[in-house]
């Protein structure tokens, strides 16, 4: 799937679950950053391929979603940095480790370990060294982006480092199942901010 949709249905995923956290700027901003980044992430194997367009905007919206995290817990004090920074050498090892992935993702075959249970695991280890909070949020938007490639035609290395690549052939990645599930998730996170604010 294109990285549009895998943004908002990860942001739309982890705002489902941080309706059953308590209700706090922190928990909602973790929620959409971490949920994009999550979202995003595997497609880092296409970096160098025919989609690299679309995978670098997949990239830079969650980076972006992550820098306006950071500036509005610097403006209003939700305790975000303040979490991170008291992780110390934790959070410069995830950081680390999280590079290190990062860097091993993109000289993957695409649909390879990015998009495996091993990855997910790995990546939201890292995440847990900088930010443990975000950890959920980070794993069911990864999550999300493997559930939602599976229904692709082309299967993904789900239990790397084994062969097989489940698939169940139902849409294409840039045709109208895309184009649906991306305004699905864009919709269910407008609906799930909304009851946030009501609430």
């Amino acid at each position: 799937m294109m990285s549009k949709t895998h943004v908002t249905v990860g942001i739309a995923s982890s705002l489902g679950l941080a309706l059953n956290f308590q209700n706090s700027p922190q928990i909602i901003l973790a929620a959409i950053a971490f949920g994009a980044m999550g979202g995003t992430v595997p497609d880092v194997d296409i970096l160098d391929d025919d989609y690299k367009h679309d995978a670098l905007i997949g990239q830079l919206i969650p980076l972006g979603l992550c820098v306006f995290m950071l500036g509005l817990d610097w403006l209003f004090h939700f305790g975000i940095l303040s979490s991170i920074i008291s992780q110390n050498i934790l959070a410069i090892i995830g950081v680390i480790g999280y590079i290190i992935l990062y860097i091993k993702g993109y000289s993957s075959d695409h649909r390879g370990f990015t998009h495996s249970f091993l990855s997910l695991l790995l990546f939201s280890i890292a995440i847990s060294f900088i930010y443990p909070l975000a950890v959920p949020f980070y794993a069911v938007g990864y999550f999300s982006h493997l559930a939602i490639d599976l229904l692709n035609k082309k299967g993904i290395q789900l239990f790397f480092p084994f062969k097989p690549k489940p698939c169940l052939k139902l849409c294409y990645a840039s045709k109208t199942g895309n184009t649906v599930l991306m305004f699905v998730g864009l919709g269910a996170s407008i609906v799930l901010l909304i009851m946030n604010i009501v609430k």
